[in-house]
């Protein structure tokens, strides 16, 4: 069960940034430390380099799924990354998506979560995914 200081390295793409927001927010507010390249990168750091950073500093990845993202090369560089170095991910498919081979090799194992119809139904499969013990919310 993730608690207190723990830290999950967000991938997904930058122009589905809208739709992930809230998600990142949500997991703020269980007391999760996320690692978000818009927010976590300093300006003039190497941002590859940041990146690799903030996923060996995490317990997880959450990988939002979207056509875009599962054709990006950053985000796939990401998965491989952290399934090298043993994190779990935990893809939330915010829409239908038809994974590559390569993608679907590094996510065959992992507890899938598939977008409801209310956000707040999705953010708590992610939480049971992760393991935060979490209240009901509205």
């Amino acid at each position: 069960m993730m608690v207190g200081n723990a830290s999950v390295f967000v991938s997904y793409s930058r122009s589905e940034t809208s739709r992930v927001r809230w998600f990142v927010e949500h997991l703020q507010a269980q007391g999760i430390h996320v690692w978000l390249d818009t927010a976590s990168i300093p300006g003039g750091a190497i941002w590859r380099e940041a990146i690799v950073r903030g996923i060996n500093a995490s317990q997880a990845v959450v990988f939002f799924a979207t056509k875009v993202s599962c054709n990006s090369k950053p985000v796939l560089t990401e998965l491989s990354i952290a399934a090298e170095v043993g994190l779990p991910i935990v893809p939330v498919f915010l829409e239908h998506v038809d994974l590559s081979g390569e993608l679907h090799y590094l996510l065959v194992r992992s507890n899938h979560v598939h977008a409801a119809r209310s956000r707040w139904q999705t953010a708590a499969a992610i939480d049971r995914a992760l393991g935060i013990a979490t209240a009901e919310a509205g």
